[in-house]
């Protein structure tokens, strides 16, 4: 998560990525019609007639199952070029694509997964999951435009994959919409308690709204699941800071510089911030 942090004309920009956002996960049942379950016929190394469609998807499903995405992509990717133009992209053909999407976002190749979401989701516009993966794949190449949209539809559509609401959050978060990223995050909270990327987020968000009691409320709790989290001792320190209490924003400055997790960029901001402190102190 990229962060930019002001104080008076000097920013500081640190990265820190909060969640590997490759997800959320897919059921394969889900993204095409009923498989056979005939797989006894299948030969271990497939060797099949390119008319042989059902046995290249039945072979994809497997290969998602193993967690072997790069091979559920080869053979979808046999079964789309074995269809010829305009049956490839005619709506009964086009779960294909979304299954192939789902396994792009699964093997970090977002921009050929936004692709054939894309293409999916110009014959199915309603399709949560879809969203929800090409909303991914685009939070992971920036467009945090898009994946802000994406998202917001695979909510309004009735996804019941609640990590799309923290993703929503990290999006906002990360393009610095602090209030907005507030009500996703509290959603997902609400199903999952227990996560302290979640709480530090929401703290974030929180500080930066210049809600200080929410905000330490949160950090506090995300430090209570990770006691080596640099963020939340960061903007702890931050929110103390904002309160006047100096000896302890001190306390969490240093905890963040010591932490394992102090990313390199933001260790002259922290130490600065330190002496200032020690000044204030006395």
């Amino acid at each position: 998560m990229l962060c930019t942090l002001a104080r008076g004309s000097k920013e500081v920009t640190a990265t820190v990525v909060l969640r590997d956002l490759i997800g959320p996960p897919f059921d394969a049942a889900q993204a095409h019609p009923p498989f056979t379950n005939d797989f006894a016929k299948l030969p271990v190394h497939l060797i099949l007639t390119p008319y042989d469609l059902s046995l290249y998807t039945d072979h994809a499903k497997r290969c998602t199952e193993a967690g072997r995405f790069d091979m559920a992509i080869a053979d979808l990717t046999a079964s789309i070029n074995a269809c010829a133009e305009p049956n490839r992209h005619a709506p009964s053909n086009m779960w294909q694509f979304l299954f192939r999407g789902c396994c792009y976002v699964q093997t970090a190749q977002f921009n050929k997964a936004i692709l054939d979401l894309t293409d999916y989701l110009s014959i199915v516009s309603t399709d949560p999951e879809a969203y929800a993966q090409r909303g991914t794949a685009y939070a992971r190449t920036m467009d945090l435009t898009n994946a802000i949209k994406d998202l917001t539809q695979a909510l309004h559509f009735g996804t019941t994959n609640t990590f799309v609401s923290f993703q929503l959050g990290w999006a906002y978060v990360q393009g610095s919409n602090y209030d907005k990223s507030i009500i996703p995050l509290t959603d997902f909270l609400k199903v999952d308690s227990t996560n302290g990327e979640a709480y530090t987020l929401r703290g974030i968000a929180y500080a930066r709204t210049m809600d200080a009691t929410n905000a330490i409320k949160d950090l506090t709790l995300a430090l209570r699941l990770d006691p080596d989290n640099a963020w939340a001792c960061y903007y702890l320190g931050l929110t103390y800071e904002q309160t006047g209490d100096y000896k302890r924003a001190k306390e969490f400055a240093e905890r963040a510089l010591n932490s394992k997790g102090c990313p390199p960029e933001l260790r002259g901001d922290i130490e600065e911030r330190i002496l200032n402190y020690l000044d204030k102190e006395h």
